[in-house]
């Protein structure tokens, strides 16, 4: 059996030895077809034993891969990119592939290979590539710009290497190479289609061209033209699909916007009933119309197929995890929508399994276990805590629901030291639920127990993060404007919680001042009618912040009054 490498290559001296070096334990022999190199790539293939020979440059990759193919003999051809090469080991696992399977690979025409972009597994992306096949007179390149090998015009039959010994790595997609491979693209594919190119790839690869390049509003013209061409259910198909669905959410058409739309509904369920991505583009479909009933059913057979496996074509772009917690929040609230609310939680509670900081999926879940009910408010935060890796998302999903006794779970969990993070939101919730004195009294306990507290608020604030010092300074201007309120005599939406016993509010207002930032200390200080000199500006953020929260909760007059007089002072 004899195996011999061929390339095509151009200006590759960056890596084409690291390509050829990776072959070394596979192949019998080399064939470089150059077709004008101006660097030193002849001269490396020629060093490592390569047969090169010299072809122009025509634009059109599938006559200078062919002509590579017409100086090649050998049984088995292995055909790379000069930008791709095989990890250690997998030229020789594919040779033994070849020799040890002969009759396994009999009625194989080609061998696909998975292709990692990158070196790192765990964020590379993958796609199928047909690098190995027979030569075989019958079997040649066709098509200007990406080529594909055909068997008399019609695809070869192919066997998949496995996966976990036999791929290669890619790193031709860097910015500074890929803005020149895709002026090149584009200028070939437009070079074919004004020439009457009728190859339906053609149109495929002008819509994904035009996608690299942010040019959107052209990708519908060029993905519908491929569809109505190509009726076929192959992996490129449900790209072209994909591509399409995206492009009407850039380029949005109110008066042919449904009408593509729904045309893209029946294609995907006719061609991909077992795709969770086709089946999730046309509960999509549903939900623009506002079919709640018709959606649920489609995101419920992507999330059974999400769950019970599905062909990937060998592609990564059918594998992207963050589409599956999309599935399953949707079909949550398709599931609230139509009347089923413990469907709907088991929904949420998969997407928040998937992804612990989803914010649809927390505030669903909130909502359908009616969290005014304090035993389901804690059994949400259970689900939560179990699940969250930040409280952020969570935390402003559930202040937007008006989760009352939220701040309780916070105060508890955080006061523990189990996550200090936690306490530096919850006097906010609680201002929302009108524990105003909580708020304060807590707001203080956070302070003096940070590691960098000394007693002197001066000191303190100008030593925090940025990050921090505004959380921090945020969170004091909240259970100010709270204590403000209270003193002026105003009432939450909800009424002041049954268990609060408010003493005077005077002393929680001075309890802030003592850690609050300089500026915020000293309005604090002027509004209870103490004498302050000279007032002090920085922090002045947080005081105006507490202005801002007093108005927006629509505090009395007299206590905006007082605030802004304060405020005054400080300017």
């Amino acid at each position: 059996m004899k195996l011999t490498a061929c390339l095509i290559t151009k200006n590759e001296e960056r890596c084409l030895a690291r390509c050829l070096d990776s072959l070394r334990e596979a192949v019998d022999a080399i064939v470089v077809a150059d077709t004008g190199s101006e660097d030193r790539t002849r001269e490396i293939a020629r060093a490592r034993g390569a047969r090169v020979i010299e072809i122009p440059w025509r634009d059109d990759f599938a006559w200078a891969k062919n002509q590579a193919l017409a100086a090649a003999d050998g049984d088995w051809i292995l055909f790379p990119d000069a930008d791709e090469y095989f990890a250690p080991g997998g030229a020789a696992a594919l040779r033994a592939m070849l020799e040890n399977n002969a009759s396994a690979l009999a009625l194989a025409d080609g061998i696909a290979l998975r292709r990692y972009e990158g070196t790192d597994f765990s964020a590379s992306s993958y796609t199928a590539v047909l690098r190995v096949f027979r030569l075989d007179p019958a079997l040649r390149y066709k098509g200007a710009i990406h080529e594909d090998l055909r068997r008399a015009g019609e695809p070869p039959r192919i066997v998949d290497a496995p996966p976990a010994v036999i791929y290669l790595w890619h790193d031709g997609h860097d910015p500074v190479r890929a803005g020149a491979k895709i002026a090149r693209n584009m200028r070939v594919m437009e070079k074919q289609i004004r020439s009457g190119d009728n190859d339906p790839l053609l149109f495929f690869h002008m819509s994904k061209t035009l996608d690299r390049q942010k040019e959107r509003e052209r990708i519908w013209e060029y993905s519908r033209e491929f569809l109505l061409r190509d009726p076929s259910s192959s992996s490129v198909c449900l790209k072209a699909l994909l591509l399409a669905d995206m492009a009407l959410d850039f380029t949005p058409d109110a008066a042919s916007g449904p009408e593509r739309r729904a045309w893209l509904k029946e294609e995907a369920l006719r061609r991909f009933p077992a795709q969770p991505a086709a089946c999730t583009m046309a509960a999509d479909e549903c939900l623009e119309r506002g079919d709640w009933s018709g959606a649920l059913p489609l995101y419920a057979k992507a999330a059974e197929l999400w769950q019970n496996g599905f062909d990937d074509f060998g592609d990564s772009d059918f594998r992207q995890e963050k589409s599956r917690p999309l599935v399953y929040a949707r079909l949550g609230r398709c599931r609230q929508m139509t009347g089923d609310l413990a469907g709907a939680r088991a929904d949420f509670a998969a997407a928040l399994d998937l992804q612990p900081d989803n914010p649809a999926a927390a505030a669903g879940y909130i909502e359908c276990g009616r969290a005014e009910d304090a035993r389901t408010v804690f059994e949400t935060l259970s689900v939560w805590l179990a699940r969250a890796r930040s409280p952020l998302c969570f935390l402003a999903a559930a202040r937007d629901k008006r989760c009352d006794l939220l701040y309780l779970y916070l105060y508890d969990h955080g006061s523990a030291g189990r996550s200090p993070r936690p306490l530096q939101y919850f006097a906010t919730l609680q201002i929302l639920v009108g524990a105003w004195y909580a708020a304060a009294a807590d707001c203080c306990a956070l302070i003096r127990r940070h590691p960098l507290w000394s007693g002197d608020t001066a000191g303190f604030f100008p030593a925090l993060t940025e990050g921090e010092r505004s959380e921090i300074s945020e969170t004091l201007a909240e259970a100010a404007a709270g204590c403000l309120l209270a003193a002026g005599g105003w009432q939450p939406p909800g009424g002041v919680r049954p268990d609060e016993n408010p003493p005077a509010p005077a002393r929680f207002l001075q309890a802030l001042s003592a850690v609050a930032p300089p500026a915020l200390s000293d309005a604090i200080r002027l509004c209870l009618g103490e004498d302050v000199d000279p007032v002090r500006r920085e922090g002045l953020g947080a005081a105006r912040r507490t202005g801002e929260r007093l108005a927006a909760l629509g505090a009395p007059e007299s206590v905006r009054l007082v605030w802004r007089e304060a405020l005054a002072c400080l300017d």
